[in-house]
């Protein structure tokens, strides 16, 4: 098991002393404050949905701040999380992946013979890679901050101190998001997960589920199939919400998930999927004027949170970074075998996040 474990372990070394070689040479001095007056920023974007949402509050807090120019850069995936800001004067430059030296270089010369050098970077990957560095230092921003330990003199020293002190502490990512906006001097704003719906979508899905009346948003599959609920599990819960609360069940899906939730509906005439076209706007939709939402998957859960929506999560594992945060939540955790649910437990976590004579309402 050692020996095994010894190659991965030389590697990681070999990476870190790469990436500190390549921090070292493409280092600059930037200034060491954020500037009172803010024209122009550019956000580094992460990379998937769920990490996207809760940058949001670097956003909100541009837009406080009257910044005239604000550019996302993103990838494929971050982009639907991010593509309704266009109506709000924001600009996106994508690329094909954040990791592809030539297409961040690239991007990062375009923005700087655009708007000239412009006075704040947000890298927001969490942490730095040859990609970001090589993006950082071609745009040469006034200054740079990230939720991220780092040294480099291009950086705002400990500007990122408490929001850091609380990412160690597993708090969500949005507010540390939003505590280094503060701290920078730039914004205090709300710290959420947001993913605005395009008005045409949610029409078209409003239309669908009105005949269902109130209902249940369950999502089945997670990132990786071992956090998944299997379709067995999947009719279970369904008959089990039928059973002791008599609501319908609305099964959200990708593309890619939409014939084991047509087998599912199949077998629950009290479960539904909506027609295509689908999409993570299509889904938001859903789970926005649902009664409750339940899956294993954090990126629904997500959603779930930005429109306070009551949730139960089905974790293998506690994760308390990406734990719900709507005012009514509550999570599972199954351990090893996510489909090892027992009903009574699923009907007794659903008491906790429906309490009686309780109203909800979509914020």
């Amino acid at each position: 098991m050692l020996k095994d474990k010894q190659p991965m372990q030389n590697k990681k070394t070999l990476r870190m002393i790469k990436l500190g070689l390549f921090e070292s040479l493409l280092d600059y001095q930037g200034l060491q404050h954020v500037p009172t007056t803010i024209k122009s920023a550019v956000i580094f974007v992460a990379r998937h949905i769920g990490d996207t949402m809760a940058i949001y509050p670097v956003v909100r807090a541009l837009q406080a701040a009257k910044v005239n120019s604000i550019i996302l850069v993103v990838n494929p995936s971050s982009y639907a999380a991010l593509a309704p800001l266009k109506t709000e004067g924001i600009t996106l430059h994508l690329i094909d992946h954040e990791r592809n030296k030539r297409a961040v270089i690239a991007a990062a010369r375009k923005i700087r013979r655009t708007y000239g050098q412009v006075d704040l970077c947000v890298q927001a990957m969490m942490r730095n890679t040859t990609a970001t560095l090589l993006f950082q230092r071609t745009l040469h921003a006034h200054c740079n901050i990230g939720l991220h330990h780092c040294t480099l003199h291009m950086y705002v020293p400990e500007v990122a101190k408490q929001a850091m002190a609380m990412l160690a502490t597993e708090a969500p990512a949005p507010f540390c998001w939003a505590q280094l906006m503060k701290d920078a001097g730039i914004a205090d704003v709300e710290a959420r997960f947001e993913l605005p719906i395009p008005q045409n979508i949610e029409r078209h899905v409003r239309a669908q589920i009105a005949p269902y009346g109130p209902y249940f948003a369950l999502n089945m599959d997670a990132s990786r199939a071992i956090g998944s609920l299997n379709e067995e599990t999947a009719v279970r819960l369904i008959q089990c919400i039928s059973d002791v609360y008599g609501y319908s069940v609305i099964i959200t899906c990708s593309p890619s998930g939409e014939e084991k939730a047509r087998r599912v509906s199949q077998a629950c005439p009290s479960a539904h999927i909506i027609a295509p076209p689908r999409s993570i706007y299509h889904s938001a939709a859903i789970i926005k004027h649902a009664t409750a939402v339940i899956s294993p998957d954090t990126s629904i859960i997500h959603i779930a949170s930005a429109y306070n929506r009551p949730t139960l999560g089905i974790y293998r594992t506690e994760i308390k970074a990406w734990r719900p945060l709507a005012d009514h939540n509550t999570v599972l955790v199954t351990g090893d075998d996510i489909n090892a649910i027992d009903p009574a437990v699923f009907a007794r976590a659903l008491d906790e996040i429906l309490p009686q004579n309780d109203v909800f309402t979509v914020k």
